[in-house]
């Protein structure tokens, strides 16, 4: 019987790369990982229009990777450290050679 060459969960793998392989959508995780910001402060801190980047939080959100919690009238962004850090370390423990640290969610060779 020979091993399964891809991960059962390769289509997770492929929507959470699509998800960070946009340059606009970079730009807004790297924002968020300084500071939970509304979608008025991330479109205006990433010089993207307000629609432009609700439809990039969508994105990161329906992935996982993005947060939101209504603060009064605004909706406040978030990164999702852990669920970033776990779908990272998932997909490179798929590779030879390297095993899952379970305690901080990376793979180490």
């Amino acid at each position: 019987m020979s091993k399964q060459v891809f991960p059962r969960n390769i289509s997770q793998y492929v929507k959470f790369f699509q998800a960070i392989s946009d340059e606009s959508r970079q730009k807004i995780l790297l924002l968020l990982d300084k500071k939970n910001l509304s979608v008025n402060e991330i479109s205006q801190l990433a010089r993207l229009s307000q629609p432009n980047t609700s439809g990039h939080l969508s994105v990161l959100k329906n992935v996982g990777l993005v947060q939101a919690n209504k603060k009064g009238n605004s909706v406040i962004y978030s990164i999702n450290k852990k669920w970033f850090a776990k779908c990272c370390g998932d997909f490179l423990c798929n590779f030879e050679g390297m095993s899952f640290n379970k305690e901080v969610r990376i793979c180490k060779e």
